[in-house]
């Protein structure tokens, strides 16, 4: 059997105009041609529909038939009778054997998809000639034959057909290889220069649009040390510039960030407090963006986001911040500080500010205001971490005999309602003042009923070495709904109702001795007064007088089952007198003083009182 036809007119070079090999064509057509004689001098049928064939079931089994005029394309080509003479079937068992089929375009499809027919079913093994109807105007081209799957117009050198390279009224010649009919000739050279000047006039276009961009872009230059920088637009829309994404820039002393601070990370030290500053967003880029991280470990710094209200980026903390929206923003909003185990916060009356981080005495460094610094306890704190210590120190703000410095109004009373985050029920607030003598440091309660020092909500408060004074309108320390406060060396002063209060199942428990300078000026005044469920003790403490005092109502007062623990205390008059009933004990509560007799320890003109529910030792 000669090569089959699809390999003898194989796609060649244009180069070698020899092939194919004409041997192999004479060897091909001289099969071909037995084969048809064989099929005619074997009485070999033809007919012009697959109706008629069907309908003549007279051939025997094997017998061989051609169908060549069927207007249905598909059912022309080689049948083979199966069965004996007058039953069975006739199966199709080849296309018939032409060397070329002629089909043709009519205009039924478009300029670049098309649609042809042809007499005889296309095959791979023939070659097809086709007519153009009308020019293509685009790439790639398509053909369909007979309704058959759409084929990809290829060159011989398997390109696709240039727009305009398929002309109206041209032959195209090729035969179907797969998805694609391949043609044995390139596109004409009209066609071919048309898009080469297409191309060349795009890229003459393209050339000249990028000089113009070109043209207007800044590029500045890479120099040793600029590996890992990136690209980014300027501000001002001038050109670019090179940054380093998170270049750490060190300042020491106030600053104000400015747009060169994009992408880096700003370290804040210098051991002391100062203010950094964001100015109006409109000086800055619109994406603009800063790591800012206090690496100090024993000061604040101060954060100016725009006209927004400043506050303190604590020891250890950072944050980033942006622009968002026409406005500054940071990353983390209300971040709580978790200070090292123990952490003092400075006050200052003479010399303090509330706009200062407190972390250290003096001026621009102190705080002003006691209940300032409860609101940084409360709302910017995080004790969780071993429940640390806080201690507020107050500078002196009176003199030795406790008489307030001159243009001073004596630390404002302040209300501890609550432990902080992260402390509830372990953590102890301290208020320390001169330990060498308590009367230069001086709280004082205000005109609007309230204590010098009011603890509540089941708060832990200890006092040392402050003056404690209750006004005109108020105790000096109320400690209630469950609360205690702890005492040390503190001398209390004037006050209306008394001078220690104690409520709600609240304890006042002196750890060093206290002294009375002061006395409660309101009808039923008292030293110390505890009711329902709360108590006084002092075990073992010693109380002073350190001025003469008086009460209206008795010394020392318990209600509604509630204690006062003198057992072991000394009463030391140093001098004064202090005048009044000694104690009263209603209504299920005690007084202890371990001696069993209470009215020759406690001091007073009066004898105290008990009623039949309660007693006193």
């Amino acid at each position: 059997m000669p090569q089959l036809a699809v390999n003898i007119w194989a796609d060649g070079p244009i180069s070698t105009p020899q092939q194919p090999y004409k041997p192999d064509i004479r060897a091909w057509g001289t099969w071909v041609e037995g084969i048809i004689t064989a099929f005619i001098s074997g009485g070999g049928l033809i007919y012009t529909t697959k109706a008629n064939l069907d309908g003549d079931l007279t051939p025997g089994n094997h017998a061989m038939a051609w169908v060549i005029g069927d207007a249905t394309t598909a059912n022309n080509g080689v049948y083979q009778k199966s069965g004996g003479t007058g039953t069975g079937s006739w199966i199709r068992s080849a296309d018939l054997p032409y060397s070329y089929i002629v089909a043709e375009d009519i205009g039924a499809g478009t300029a670049n998809a098309i649609q042809a027919t042809s007499s005889i079913p296309i095959s791979d093994s023939a070659l097809v000639v086709v007519n153009v109807f009308e020019t293509s105007t685009a790439s790639p081209l398509t053909i369909q034959f007979n309704g058959m799957p759409i084929l990809t117009v290829k060159t011989n050198t398997n390109n696709d057909v240039a727009p305009g390279g398929a002309f109206g009224g041209m032959l195209l010649f090729g035969s179907r290889r797969g998805s694609t009919f391949r043609l044995i000739n390139d596109q004409v050279s009209s066609a071919i220069v048309a898009a080469a000047e297409a191309q060349a006039n795009a890229a003459a276009a393209s050339a000249a649009l990028a000089a113009g961009y070109a043209a207007g872009v800044h590029l500045p230059g890479i120099f040793a040390g600029d590996k890992g920088k990136v690209l980014v637009a300027k501000t001002d829309e001038s050109g670019f510039e090179l940054i380093s994404p998170n270049e750490r820039v060190a300042k020491t002393a106030a600053y104000t960030v400015v747009d060169a601070d994009y992408f880096r990370t700003i370290a804040l030290g210098g051991s002391t407090f100062y203010e950094l500053t964001f100015g109006a967003v409109a000086g800055y880029r619109s994406n603009f963006f800063v790591r800012v991280v206090n690496e100090d470990t024993g000061r604040g710094k101060r954060i100016k986001l725009g006209a927004a209200s400043p506050f303190i980026l604590w020891p250890g903390q950072s944050n980033i911040f942006y622009v968002s929206g026409g406005a500054w923003q940071p990353f983390i909003a209300n971040q709580r500080w978790r200070p090292p185990i123990n952490v003092t916060l400075y006050f200052d009356e003479a010399l303090g500010s509330d706009s200062n981080d407190g972390l250290a005495p003096g001026a621009g460094n102190a705080l002003y205001s006691p209940q300032y610094g409860i609101g940084i306890y409360h709302d910017q704190m995080d004790l969780i971490a071993g429940a640390p210590q806080v201690t507020f120190q107050f500078a002196d703000n009176a003199d030795a005999s406790g008489a307030l410095l001159a243009g001073l109004v004596g630390y404002e009373g302040m209300h501890y309602a609550g432990p902080a985050t992260g402390a509830e029920g372990r953590s102890t607030l301290v208020l320390a003042g001169n330990a060498s003598n308590p009367l230069q440091t001086k709280i004082l309660g205000n005109n609007a009923g309230l204590a010098g020092l009011q603890v509540f909500g089941n708060s832990r408060l200890r006092v040392q070495n402050l003056y404690v004074c209750g006004g005109a309108n108020g105790p000096g320390l109320s400690v209630s709904d469950g609360s205690q406060a702890r005492l040390n060396n503190v001398i209390f002063g004037d006050s209306l109702t008394c001078l220690i209060f104690a409520e709600l199942n609240s304890q006042v428990v002196l750890e060093n001795q206290i002294k009375w300078k002061g006395s409660p000026s309101g009808a039923n005044g008292s030293l110390v007064r505890v009711q329902h469920g709360s108590r006084f003790v002092s075990q073992g403490m010693a109380i002073h007088l350190a001025g003469n005092v008086s009460t209206a109502l008795a010394h020392y007062v318990a209600d509604a089952q509630s204690a006062i623990d003198v057992y072991g205390s000394s009463f030391v008059p140093n001098g004064f007198t202090a005048t009044g009933k000694r104690y009263q004990i209603t209504k299920m509560s005690y007084l202890d003083t371990g001696t069993g007799t209470p009215n020759s320890v406690v001091t007073g003109t009066a004898n105290g009182t008990t009623d039949a529910t309660s007693f006193a030792n």
